[in-house]
């Protein structure tokens, strides 16, 4: 639960912040103008990094405990978040950035005592160790290696923030899989705030990470990796994190290397990298990023599932597939053709291109497969209804009461007053099924446990509808973060109520149920009446059984 505190905590921080902050560097003109190397043509502001790091920290210095490990990772942070900021702002050389990496990398390790110290079975022979004169430089290295990584790819919208965003998830479930909880909250508080920022980083983006982001947002990274495997109780692998950062590393050590052969400084500027290589396949802006986030899953993918395969095996598998990616680039950019894939796009925001409207209308169909779930789940809590007591069925009745006044003089699920009822009410029946929905169906299945099926199919149905939904349709409104900001407050003071019920599971469940009840009021004022008197007819039956007895 403390990882899902610093994650809320991160992310509506991060989504009070950045508008602020886009508004002040408009003012100050602190903005990214566009040049013959840059693919964006209008000047926008970029220092959504700071945004990103102090939400960051702001959820870390909360919640987590400041061990040598996190005390390290702060201090060292902050000398990379003064470096950012200052290239973003006033514009400092290369060799001035690399030194602030070197100092923060530096302070990281000194404080929090780990560096690289193996390198795990990586060559079939037996575990490589590294003695500290070996291993820090090394560790100095990598790290630094990292924050470049994440800092180069940064050239299209959203690009660096999406794919650190996915290199955190995969860290957070090798975490939970090692059981390092350091990790998994390390990781929940960046990726909160990076989620945060997305939200106005996306194709075409209002504000950019600049260096502030992304050197941060590198660093953490890379502490994060090797805490996840040079800790004393680590056991994921060293080769495992280096797969899951595979994309921008690779595409790092690609680019310099040919920089170098050409007799070019590794850092200077140009236009090699891989987002660059696609967008020269005729690919647009937008699906270049959706490529490269499907690449950087795959990775992910394949470290989380076989990061107990043999090591050597792993790297063989990623230098293979990433060599023999980048040479059918080379070569299919040299041949001069285009790759008409994805071209229906739409300079207007991602929801008016032609992909996006055919998922949303796709999904849009399923809605008479969610009514169906939601009615199953009602007859659920009709059916516990016969376990409840006469002090539940009172407030069974209050609820409905007000419910059915409330839709009498507004007929209308707009209502935020309404709302506010059913709210409460979903909150309610879920109590119900939770408390009361022990009695066993068939051998090993209980009532709870059918619900609970039932409210997990919901999730992805009710989630794709929000995520898929058609222009100018608004599902969320004031009232609604409102009372889910609520819902999050309780997690966190009342976490649970002693000897009675999981408050956490519970309110979980009620917002399911309303987020179900406010998707499915879309379809049209007819749906939100019927949805309505089923919900009040739900809940006048309730009180009915509990003050009857049948």
């Amino acid at each position: 639960m403390e990882s899902i505190y610093l994650f809320m905590t991160a992310l509506f921080a991060a989504l009070i912040m950045v508008p602020a902050l886009r508004q002040w560097a408009l003012q100050t003109r602190t903005l990214d103008v566009p040049d013959e190397r840059k693919v964006h043509r209008v000047a926008v502001p970029r220092i959504g990094g700071i945004a990103i790091y102090v939400s960051f920290l702001f959820a870390v210095l909360i919640f987590m405990p400041m061990a040598d490990r996190t005390r390290g990772l702060m201090a060292g942070g902050l000398v990379l978040f003064v470096t950012g900021l200052v290239d973003d702002i006033y514009g400092i050389s290369p060799r001035r950035k690399l030194l602030g990496q070197v100092v923060g990398t530096v302070i990281t390790m000194g404080v929090s005592g780990i560096y690289i110290h193996t390198l795990g079975n990586l060559l079939g022979t037996g575990e490589l160790t590294l003695s500290p004169w070996l291993g820090i430089p090394f560790t100095l290295f990598a790290v630094v290696g990292v924050i470049n990584a994440i800092n180069l790819i940064d050239g299209l919208d959203g690009l660096a923030g999406g794919v650190s965003a996915i290199a955190l998830t995969a860290f957070m479930v090798l975490g939970y899989h090692d059981g390092n909880v350091k990790v998994i909250m390390i990781c929940a508080a960046l990726l909160g705030a990076l989620l945060g920022f997305l939200k106005y980083n996306f194709f075409p983006a209002r504000i950019f990470m600049g260096d502030t982001g992304s050197l941060t947002v590198g660093f953490v990274l890379a502490f994060a990796a090797l805490y996840l495997t040079q800790a004393p109780e680590a056991r994921i692998p060293p080769v495992t994190p280096l797969i899951v950062l595979g994309l921008p590393i690779i595409d790092t050590v690609w680019v310099m290397s040919s920089r170098l052969l050409r007799r070019q400084s590794p850092f200077s500027p140009d236009m090699t990298h891989v987002h660059h290589k696609f967008l020269s396949l005729g690919l647009e802006h937008r699906y270049t990023v959706v490529m490269i986030y499907g690449i950087s899953v795959a990775w992910a993918l394949f470290a989380a599932l076989f990061h107990e395969m043999s090591q050597m095996l792993q790297l063989a598998v990623y230098v293979g597939v990433s060599v023999c990616s980048y040479l059918a680039i080379r070569w299919l950019t040299r041949r001069g053709k285009n790759i008409p894939f994805m071209g229906n796009d739409s300079s207007d925001g991602i929801r008016e291109s032609v992909l996006y409207r055919r998922a949303a209308d796709t999904v849009a169909a399923f809605w008479p497969l969610l009514a169906l779930l939601l009615a199953a789940y009602l007859v659920m809590a009709l059916i516990a209804a016969a376990q409840v007591g006469a002090a539940v069925a009172e407030l069974m009745l209050i609820l409905a009461g007000g419910g059915v006044a409330l839709f009498l003089l507004t007929r209308s699920m707009a209502n935020p007053y309404l709302l506010a009822m059913f709210y409460v009410s979903s909150m309610a029946i879920a109590f119900m099924i939770a408390r009361y929905g022990t009695m066993p169906l068939m051998e090993g299945i209980s009532l709870k446990n059918l619900a609970d099926l039932l409210l997990t199919l919901m999730v992805p149905l009710a989630a794709s509808r929000f995520l898929f939904r058609r222009p100018h349709e608004f599902f969320l409104e004031g009232i609604d973060y409102l009372l889910l900001g609520v819902t999050i407050f309780l997690c966190m003071v009342v976490p649970q109520l002693t000897g009675i019920i999981n408050l956490n599971g519970v309110l979980v469940r009620g917002v399911t149920i309303f987020c179900t009840l406010k998707v499915l009021s879309v379809q049209g004022p007819r749906m939100s009446r019927s949805l309505a008197i089923a919900i009040l007819l739900t809940m006048l039956a309730i009180v009915v059984r509990g003050y009857g007895g049948w």
